[in-house]
């Protein structure tokens, strides 16, 4: 029998190695920008047409290749950042494995003009499909020119799974992101199909926050600093009011470098515990500093999931220093310790003479004499005198004036309390309590009923915009004066996007280079309520929507009323609950939301009497 294990072709194996390394437009845009700021840029330039797949453009004035090292980054593993196996754990560089551009270069055409500040002439570089296509000298300038062309061009199967523009648009604006929250000293500018989309300039963090976030939420950023022996750390969280739903604007960075941490996550949200919604996400930008040799950063090829040696001891170290953070700024209660003053308490001064309190007592009360004597029963009148009149308390207790005969009768509990009764229908002339503002009280024949208050007013209003939705009548408001509302450039796309759903479901709105003008909103939403509308809307836009009309409906309907229900927390009169009670009765489904949350609880008659056994 012949042999039949053999070594893969070159190419078939660098396409492999891609496999790993690029899995889309972003991964290739991540590696090139990655490369810029190893090379010392501090000016980068991406430009980017048909979201990638046609054109990945990365231009640095970094410090340049020779023809040699131009020609050796294409090998893989070739590299610059180690040279023996210490240097594994001191990595404080990006690229350090050699496989970017041999990976790029397997299933992409890839061009290179560089050139040194010592050198005259620059080299030029094209490589197809691992393929040496031409290298030349060229007039160039100093820096590195990254060209990538027709992505997975030899690989259709990748090609066909890459996604609509918008999502691969999103993913490379979310890669500029977090190399640029990260690099406050370098320029970026990004073009998409021939259009500036950012110019963001050399800034201190808060300034780059504010250019790649939103201008607005950086009004609620609170400082994190801490230095340990262990970690130093630093950078913002956002205050508990500017929590969203949607994940975004959460980032972990360490030693310069962007990843996810799900167990740091974790700390943050138990220091923002009992402050913000159970469904609610704090933001924040926050900057780890250790020894390389305390992390292990080879243990995915895209080098986000990184391994911390104390993990345990940052996770208390930044739990800790986030709560104090919100200390500080008193967004949650503290002791100040420091504080001048005696908290109320009044100190002797000095000299003076401390005294007893006294207490006023009969000496000559004995608990187990029959009969006190007389000189006591005045004490204890004097001390606890009987109310005057105190008759009139138990007046008409027990009788009952019927309203048809005038007849007095007779009142002791109803009989009625110990009947099981199957009905949970409301019943005539009803009584309505509210209880913390969240939820109604009521009787019914089979016992007492507890609304969810902002619940009831969502089931209302998903019927309400339902009918409206599916009619094709939904109205909207217009605003007196117009709101404009502050979004970053991937929420403002994808708004834009789908700007044809927006005014299917109500808003009067345009858009301008960083802003949301709104004129006109649905019926029943408040400007108070548009972020939340908006958060829900973000939610529902990224997961795709457009599908079938009805589930379209269905959808925005619900999303309308959760915005519209959010902004219903008051104290309500009782005529207000009354009409809650019966427009929730006459909804095509009191019991439950849309999404099927529980609206009413009944505690039956028997569930009662068994609590006070």
């Amino acid at each position: 029998m012949s042999d039949i294990i053999h070594l893969l072709p070159e190419s078939l194996a660098n396409q492999i190695a891609a496999g790993e390394v690029i899995q889309r437009p972003a991964s290739v845009v991540k590696e090139l920008l990655e490369n810029a700021i190893d090379a010392g840029a501090d000016e980068i330039k991406l430009i980017i047409k048909d979201a990638g797949r046609t054109l990945i453009q990365v231009i640095d004035n970094g410090l340049g290749m020779s023809e040699t090292d131009a020609r050796m980054s294409f090998e893989r593993h070739a590299t610059s950042k180690i040279s023996k196996s210490e240097d594994l754990f001191a990595i404080k560089t990006r690229g350090f494995r050699g496989e970017a551009l041999a990976s790029i270069a397997a299933i992409a055409t890839v061009e290179l003009k560089t050139r040194k500040e010592s050198d005259e002439l620059g080299v030029h570089i094209q490589i197809g499909a691992s393929e040496l296509k031409k290298q030349e000298r060229v007039q160039c300038p100093v820096g590195s020119n990254f060209i990538v062309r027709d992505l997975f061009f030899n690989v259709p199967a990748r090609r066909k799974f890459l996604k609509k523009n918008q999502t691969e648009i999103n993913h490379i604006i979310t890669e500029l992101q977090r190399v640029a929250l990260v690099n406050e000293n370098i320029s970026f500018s990004f073009i998409k199909n021939d259009e500036l989309v950012y110019d963001w300039f050399k800034a201190n963090l808060k300034q780059r926050i504010a250019q790649v976030i939103k201008k607005n939420s950086v009004q609620g950023l609170i400082p994190l600093a801490i230095d340990t022996e262990i970690v130093k750390i630093s950078g913002f969280i956002t205050k508990p009011e500017f929590a969203r739903k949607t994940l975004t604007d959460q980032f972990f960075f360490v030693n310069g470098r962007f990843m996810r941490h799900p167990y740091f996550h974790k700390a943050i949200q138990i220091a923002f515990q009992n402050l913000i919604s159970p469904d609610l996400q704090a933001s924040y930008f926050v900057y780890f500093e250790l020894n390389p040799s305390e992390i292990d950063v080879n243990i995915h090829p895209t080098k986000t999931e990184i391994k911390f040696s104390e993990a345990q001891a940052i996770f208390q170290i930044l739990m800790v220093s986030t709560k104090e953070a919100l200390g500080k700024y008193n967004i949650m209660p503290s002791i100040d310790f420091d504080q001048k003053g005696n908290w109320g308490i009044e100190s002797p001064k000095d000299g003076q003479a401390i005294i007893m309190p006294e207490v006023e007592y009969n000496s000559n009360y004995n608990p187990f004499d029959k009969e006190p004597n007389f000189e006591e029963k005045n004490h204890h009148q004097s001390v606890n005198k009987s109310p005057q009149n105190w008759e009139l308390l138990y007046q008409d207790f027990e009788k009952n004036v019927d309203g048809e005969n005038g007849k007095e009768q007779v009142s002791t509990f109803s009989s009625k309390l110990y009947e099981d009764e199957a009905e949970t229908s409301m019943t005539n002339n009803q009584s309505f309590w509210q209880l913390k503002k969240d939820y109604i009280l009521t009787s019914v024949k089979s016992g007492l009923m507890l609304i969810h208050r902002r619940r009831g007013f969502e089931r209302i209003l998903f019927d309400d915009y339902l009918q409206d939705l599916e009619a094709n009548n939904l109205s909207n408001q217009q605003l007196l004066y117009p709101e404009e509302i502050e979004l970053s450039s991937k929420e403002l796309k994808l708004l834009e996007h789908h700007n044809s759903i927006l005014g299917h479901i109500g808003f009067d709105c345009s858009f301008a280079s960083n802003r949301m003008i709104i004129n006109g909103l649905p019926q029943g939403i408040s400007v108070s309520e548009i972020p939340f509308l908006l958060d829900e809307l973000f939610i529902a836009l990224e997961n795709g929507i457009e599908n079938l009309s009805e589930i379209v409906n269905n959808k925005l309907a619900n999303v309308l009323a959760k915005a519209g229900s959010y902004g219903k927390s008051k104290y309500m009169s009782e005529l207000e609950m009354q009409d809650l009670s019966a427009k929730l009765f006459s909804s095509t489904s009191p019991n439950f939301t849309h999404d099927g949350k529980k609206i009413i609880k009944i505690l039956s008659l028997d569930e009662i009497r068994n609590f006070f056994k």
